[in-house]
């Protein structure tokens, strides 16, 4: 798919065929501090680089959706077809490419794979951008839940 007024082309793939020295590009411009959602905490994700990390440890089985823009990566989502079913893991726009349709572009093409009749993503509430594209496109928060951990210090009894 071409959007000829913004010249850039929406492509799937396994996200294991792309060199991670072009994704983790736009992970690092990409992660802020309202990114971490439960499979990070989960995962032990403190930093961007263990989220590169975590995405190259769980990656392989899973799909990209990438936008490029003369052959330049500028967007990937990542998510699971499952059947009927797309969860949606991961989603990256470049800086410079943002506010331009390539967010909503990339959430098209997840959601028009055929026979996909359901969808969910896990959206941090604090990422007011992400939830309001999420919400344009017809999602509804599900469910929002705690996060509990048990560090060392509460086996030890401090």
């Amino acid at each position: 798919m071409t959007d000829d007024a913004l010249s850039f082309t929406i492509e799937r793939l396994s996200f294991g065929a792309l060199p991670v020295d072009e994704w983790a590009m736009l992970v690092r411009d990409g992660y802020h501090d309202h990114y971490t959602g439960m499979g990070e905490m989960y995962g032990g994700v403190a930093s961007v680089e263990d989220k590169i990390r975590q995405m190259r440890r769980w990656g392989e089985g899973i799909l990209a959706w990438t936008a490029r823009d003369a052959g330049r990566l500028v967007g990937l989502l990542t998510g699971d077809l499952d059947g009927d079913h797309l969860t949606v893991y991961d989603f990256f726009v470049d800086r410079g490419y943002r506010r331009r349709g390539i967010g909503r572009a990339l959430l098209a093409a997840a959601l028009a794979e055929p026979g996909l009749r359901e969808a969910a993503a896990e959206i941090n509430l604090d990422n007011a951008a992400s939830r309001a594209l999420f919400e344009s496109e017809g999602f509804r928060l599900a469910a929002a839940v705690g996060w509990f951990t048990r560090g060392p210090e509460e086996r030890s009894g401090r």
